[in-house]
């Protein structure tokens, strides 16, 4: 095998082994840095509706993210489930949507958040979460608009 080709296949195993190991507990890391940023928003902003309702990415929120809320906040559903004002006085549901998480670090991530209880009651956040003594929590709040 030639010096250039052995090169190539020592940077490929290289990087299927470290890119592995940066996925080990990648999903795990996300759901728990998710349920983080949405236990920091009930507390924040959840007195104003009936229901809480969650979406990831744009799609409803996981059954294993909602089973892990469930306990403390018995309001949680899919946003999907939820229901819209109707303009008959009924007090909206409140939604809850979590953007992409972005990587600052290993111990370090950052997640948009929109909470709205309405077409004209919403709010933006960028939350900054870090590891703190073994757990994710929002370190950092900065508001990114409001309607």
């Amino acid at each position: 095998m030639g010096g250039a080709m052995k090169g190539i296949l020592m940077g490929l195993v290289f990087a299927a082994a470290t890119g592995c190991a940066a996925l080990k507990g990648g999903a795990s890391k996300e759901l728990d840095i998710r349920e983080a940023a949405f236990r920091h928003a009930f507390k924040e902003d959840a007195a104003l509706g009936p229901s809480f309702c969650l979406s990831v990415e744009g799609v409803d929120a996981g059954e294993a993210l909602l089973a892990r809320l469930r306990d403390d906040y018995p309001a949680v559903k899919k946003a999907s489930e939820c229901a819209s004002p109707n303009g008959g006085g009924m007090v909206p549901d409140m939604a809850f949507r979590l953007g992409k998480i972005g990587w600052k670090s290993e111990t370090e991530a950052v997640v948009p958040i929109t909470v709205s209880a309405g077409p004209m009651a919403a709010t933006g956040y960028s939350y900054i979460l870090k590891i703190q003594k073994g757990r994710w929590s929002v370190v950092k709040t900065d508001l990114l608009w409001v309607s």
